[in-house]
């Protein structure tokens, strides 16, 4: 005997089938039950996820969302990583008032000392003419550093002074000369003592920049300044020797920390991405389904980026005077690398949740179409609640004191309120109605790709076209 499943508003026969029993018009491939229709959240599910599937709606709503995604979205080829130490004190502490006293009465720079480090290609131990102390290093590194700095203030780089062995008294010694007769002296060897190795080997070189180490452009000083150098050590020097020129201090170890995250990011993201998408696909037995995540997940991920950059380096907020929300001409570098991995797990947790539901009825025999909108209409008020919740407990970084913290927050939240109220509401069940006219072009285009690259002579092609084809067909059938 059927057996009626009041949660799910339908039958379940002898078979385990779900079998509708409500006349449908139309727009609705089922009535909603009598009951249920004056609770406006329910009813407002039953109408999303019934426009949202029926055609030229559910079109239109794909176009639209990736209408508003992709300019914005574009951004994030644009994003200014920040290494500003200020981004992560309080806004309150009286660090940060000190450090912005200190940066405001001397040269920023001071809070950070660059170093060239250039040792002797000639050195012999024992040898005083072939040493740092030698007048050929002495005029060779002079003449390099000479010209280094000109071509940093050129740049927009300017040092505010530099100081070594072959700069004293802020000058540098031009001839051999005027050399010796310092060298004499005990002032010069007690103040260049402190920049020569004890074995007499190398030397470095100190700079004071005029500006702030950790500036929104110091990756660019950083990468600008190391390619200048080595140009320059190679080719400089008077005596055509060529010196190999090492740059620290500064904040270069926070710049090369970046770029190693940053050049590894993508390889780990990708992996991350192909081994979830994968897994979804396998539990579920459909090889639409990496697919469509990576529609319906990884291409809305570039909005919530994209905002985050136009808020906070184009500082389309600034209107507010909120400080959580100011323009800090860019992103702090952490913020992007922490929160990508955990908005992936968020959509995928929402994903799951309404796309379960949508299989189980699928599963059970109804229809496509009418399995998409019992989901949403199943489980949208659940999911908007869990989103709201969530989008609430993370608004609470947004009034911390650390400017990290707000950037942190602003990202998560409003991946989290897209997500609830657009993507999983909207754009899921317009995709997965038009599931088959998305296959239809991905793998056919696929295919003549495919045919393409056969006819240039790689014949390997031709097997993964045929498995392209398999899952073609079996997926069509499904």
């Amino acid at each position: 005997k059927p057996t009626q499943v009041r949660s799910l508003n339908v039958n379940s026969g002898e078979n385990g089938h779900y079998e509708s029993n409500e006349r449908s018009d139309d727009v609705h491939p089922f009535q909603m039950p009598k009951e249920e229709r004056d609770n406006l959240c329910n009813r407002c599910w039953y109408e999303c996820g019934s426009y949202s599937t029926i055609w030229p709606y559910s079109l239109i709503i794909i176009i639209v969302v990736y209408a508003l995604i992709a300019p914005i979205g574009w951004r994030i080829v644009d994003l200014r990583k920040q290494l500003d130490d200020t981004l992560v004190f309080p806004r309150d502490s009286q660090y940060l008032a000190t450090y912005k006293d200190v940066e405001k009465d001397f040269s920023p720079g001071i809070l950070a000392s660059w170093y060239v480090i250039i040792p002797d290609p000639e050195y012999e131990a024992g040898n005083s003419d072939k040493n740092v102390h030698s007048w050929t290093y002495v005029n060779d590194t002079g003449t390099i550093m000479t010209a280094f700095y000109e071509q940093l203030a050129a740049a927009g780089y300017p040092m505010s002074s530099s100081i070594g062995v072959s700069v004293w008294d802020n000058r540098t010694f031009t001839n051999q000369q005027e050399y010796d007769y310092a060298a004499r002296s005990s002032a010069y060897n007690d103040f260049v003592s402190s920049f020569i190795s004890s074995d007499n080997s190398t030397t470095y070189f100190k700079m004071i920049s005029a500006f702030d180490p950790y500036y929104s452009n110091a990756i660019d000083f950083v990468s600008y300044a190391r390619d200048t150098m080595s140009n320059l050590c190679g080719t400089a020097a008077p005596s055509k020797m060529s010196y190999r020129c090492y740059l620290t201090g500064g904040s270069t170890n926070e710049v090369d920390l970046v770029n190693t995250i940053f050049a590894q990011f993508p390889y780990v993201l990708l992996g991350i991405v192909m081994l979830v998408f994968c897994i979804m696909g396998a539990f579920f037995a459909s090889a639409f389904v990496p697919l469509r995540l990576f529609i319906t997940i990884a291409v809305p991920l570039t909005l919530v980026y994209g905002l985050s950059i136009s808020v906070y380096q184009d500082g389309w907020l600034e209107g507010l005077h909120w400080s959580a929300v100011g323009n800090t001409q860019g992103l702090y570098w952490l913020s992007p690398v922490m929160t990508i991995t955990i908005l992936i797990g968020l959509a995928l947790d929402y994903d799951v949740f309404l796309f379960a539901r949508v299989y189980e009825y699928r599963v059970h025999g109804l229809p496509t179409r009418e399995s998409i909108v019992r989901g949403v209409y199943n489980t949208g008020s659940i999911i908007t609640a869990a989103g709201v919740i969530m989008a609430i407990a993370f608004c609470g970084l947004l009034f911390s004191q650390m400017t990290s913290l707000n950037q942190t927050g602003f990202i998560l939240v409003v991946a989290v309120l897209v997500d609830t109220f657009i993507i999983r509401t909207l754009l899921v069940p317009a995709v997965l109605s038009m599931a088959k006219l998305i296959l239809y072009i991905y793998m056919h285009t696929y295919m003549y790709i495919c045919v393409y690259i056969f006819s240039k002579g790689m014949y390997l092609n031709i097997c993964v076209w045929m498995c392209v084809c398999v899952c073609d067909a079996a997926i069509t059938e499904k």
